[in-house]
């Protein structure tokens, strides 16, 4: 009986009761959710780091790109047809972010009077735009730089992963492209230089606040009401020159949610500035006009919404 009752008991120490595995699970599930959260914000902060160290990329960029072409930013000419490509003229705020545009059998140097490119030309066929620019003239070594981290994915159509198929950046028919289907128009996540001259006039110009690196603007306070009647505080000291894109959809309108809010869930909004500085910009204001649907991806009458927008991120209010 007592060599029985010894058997007994060494079995009985060999294993885990149901009740101490139940423990250690519960255990592990209490460290998990502790940490999750945690993690999630880690990634959350490197995305942020990787956006504002992509905007220094492209601030340096296109200072060297200025200096081979005439003091010149990359320019905008998306918009403007084949016989008559537009020249900043940013007559749709999204224009801005058009990195790669394939013509329809449209080839031509843009050497009219009222786009004056010195040499070495730039021949438009199928055309690179705006940042895209960078890209082409290898001012920039990827441009997956002109993408925010944020948004991500082939379903995105402001990720670099929509545009990956086989290799960056593809234009070809065989991938996914939220806004044109399969003809492969690469629009990045950057709205690059965006500011006009006079957004708000009765019939604006839509002309480029800042083409060049010598280009001196400012636009003053209250020249139109401000978002819910507050004051318009006009352009600030340090212009915006690039920010993140606002929606993940063409016509969508803005809202604060994963997908077309590139930093989500923090409220704030990645900025380059006129003179080369990167800030993470968190304006109550600002945030409030795209939370709440003021903002839309397309131009509005005058682009004077984008134009309050970019105003209250300059000012940080």
């Amino acid at each position: 009986m007592t060599h029985f009752i010894r058997n007994n008991k060494r079995v009985a120490s060999g294993g885990f009761t149901l009740i101490e595995l139940l423990v250690v699970i519960a255990i592990i599930a209490i460290l998990a959710a502790l940490l999750l959260p945690a993690l999630a914000s880690a990634k959350r902060k490197a995305r942020l780091a990787a956006c504002q160290s992509n905007f220094h990329q492209v601030y340096i960029g296109c200072a060297a790109y200025a200096n081979d072409y005439g003091d010149l930013y990359p320019i905008c000419t998306v918009g403007g047809g084949n016989a008559a490509p537009a020249f900043n003229n940013l007559s749709f705020v999204d224009y801005t972010e058009y990195f790669f545009t394939p013509g329809a059998g449209n080839a031509y140097e843009i050497t009219t009077p009222n786009t004056p490119i010195p040499a070495p030309k730039i021949v438009i066929a199928g055309v690179y735009d705006c940042l895209g620019y960078l890209y082409e003239t290898k001012m920039i070594g990827n441009g997956k730089a002109c993408f925010c981290p944020g948004f991500s994915g082939v379903q995105n159509a402001h990720s670099a992963d929509a545009y990956g198929n086989p290799t960056f950046p593809s234009t070809g028919a065989t991938g996914v492209n939220l806004f044109t289907g399969g003809f492969y128009v690469v629009q990045d996540s950057t709205l690059y230089n965006p500011r006009v001259i006079d957004a708000n006039a009765a019939k604006p110009t839509n002309a480029r606040a800042y083409p060049k690196t010598t280009s001196v603007w400012s636009e003053p306070a209250g020249q139109v009401p401000g978002y819910n009647g507050a004051p318009n505080p006009g352009s600030g000291g340090s212009h915006l020159f690039a920010t993140d894109f606002l929606s993940s959809k063409d016509g969508a309108v803005s809202q604060f949610a994963s997908g077309f809010f590139a930093h989500y869930p923090a409220q704030g909004f990645s900025c380059l500035f006129s003179d080369g500085s990167v800030s993470f910009v968190q304006s109550e204001t600002a945030f409030n006009m795209v939370a709440n649907g003021a903002v839309t991806v397309t131009a509005d009458a005058g682009n004077n919404t984008y134009d309050l927008l970019y105003n209250y991120l300059e000012n940080g209010n």
